[in-house]
């Protein structure tokens, strides 16, 4: 299991936040926080998910969405499984 901040610049289109959430959700990560701040042409979003799968494909899939312009990820803390 492992936490990641995730920062997205995002266009100013009403439903890009929607979006952005849908797909995390989609792909099992679970948001523990979040915040959104609006400039003069885009929205900068930060999004801390947790979830035991693979940051990548979230990555990839919030990539393709049309609105967003940058993200960039780094992981907070990581739980290894015992057995």
């Amino acid at each position: 299991m492992a936490q990641y901040l995730l920062t997205l610049e995002i266009s100013l289109e009403p439903l890009a936040i929607e979006q952005v959430l849908q797909v995390v959700r989609y792909r099992g990560f679970r948001v523990t926080d979040i915040t959104v701040a609006e400039t003069q042409n885009h929205y900068t979003m930060t999004i801390s998910v947790f979830s035991e799968t693979s940051i990548r494909n979230l990555m990839q899939q919030l990539n393709k969405l049309y609105d967003v312009t940058s993200l960039t990820s780094e992981m907070i803390s990581s739980l290894k499984k015992s057995a």
